[in-house]
């Protein structure tokens, strides 16, 4: 829906997931781009509750907690799943539901009562895109990715090139983090942020003011807002396609390594598993008739 109303030349608001595969992601973000068209993806933690998100993370980035060693997302990864979980028996299309446009190229099914925008997917596809967009916010990753998956207790760990590791389930112990946020952990101390919560270890940590950000930050109060200046504006958003493509791709490439239960290496410019055909093979899915990228 993202690349058609792109080409169609509207600006796009679009709520997480915003892509089930790793093929669908980046051709969404191409098509953003080669129509020169605004995006925001809804992962509001970068401009709302209060900035505490941002706060955790330009204190991260400006070396606060010491050099980051590694950050905890509290969610391990996710994928597409072509035959949803139904109950009952298939009911009629109510009227008004366009159903073949709703399903768009996953497979046919019948209308069971469901339009719940998140069926077609598993894991932690939908309520993880908001933590990971926070770790690779606090990483400086916008642009990137790990560079390989392992193991760590049954879940995903991300090795990313700066020899940070990135962990798919919550720090040990740690209270803070169960409503969406990250743990970052540095060789200073470590930052705890939530929706509700912002905490430091130790606590003179987040006392002593950020007077001068050496690396400043995107600033944003309202997500809404923000998106709504940057289509008058043109300027890129706080969450742009490409950004909200790379955070969901930790998360895709996390799914890849479950299915696979296996390590993985993965080369986030190329976007791709090198010398591994079983894993590229799990970065697309097939679509269904007449839908192609």
């Amino acid at each position: 829906m993202s690349a058609l109303a792109a080409r169609a030349g509207k600006d796009v608001y679009c709520e997480k997931p915003v892509s089930l595969t790793l093929q669908e992601g980046r051709a969404m973000a191409e098509a953003v781009r080669r129509h020169g068209r605004i995006f925001q993806a809804g992962t509001q933690q970068r401009s709302c509750y209060g900035g505490v998100f941002r706060k955790a993370c330009a204190y991260v980035r400006n070396g606060r907690i010491g050099q980051l060693k590694a950050v905890y997302a509290m969610l391990g990864g996710g994928g597409f799943t072509p035959t949803p979980e139904h109950t009952g028996r298939a009911q009629n299309i109510p009227e008004g539901v366009d159903w073949d446009l709703f399903l768009g190229p996953a497979p046919r099914l019948p209308y069971f009562g469901n339009l719940n925008a998140h069926m077609f997917g598993w894991g932690s596809i939908h309520w993880g895109q908001h933590h990971y967009d926070i770790v690779q916010w606090g990483l400086g990753a916008d642009a990137t990715g790990p560079v390989g998956i392992g193991w760590e207790e049954g879940k995903p760990a991300y090795k990313y090139a700066s020899g940070v590791t990135v962990y798919g389930c919550p720090y040990p112990g740690e209270p803070i983090g169960g409503s969406g946020g990250a743990i970052f952990v540095g060789t200073a101390g470590r930052i705890a942020v939530d929706r509700e919560h912002l905490a430091s270890y130790p606590d003179s940590i987040l006392k002593q003011p950020l007077v001068k950000e050496t690396v400043p930050l995107y600033h944003s109060s309202d997500h809404a807002t923000n998106f709504l200046e940057c289509v008058r504006s043109r300027r890129p958003p706080i969450c742009d396609a490409e950004t909200a493509h790379r955070a969901m791709s930790v998360i895709l490439v996390g799914g890849i390594a479950e299915q696979l239960n296996r390590p993985l290496l993965w080369n986030p410019q190329l976007e791709s598993f090198p010398d591994d055909a079983a894993a590229n093979r799990l970065c697309s899915v097939a679509l269904r008739a007449p839908w192609a990228f």
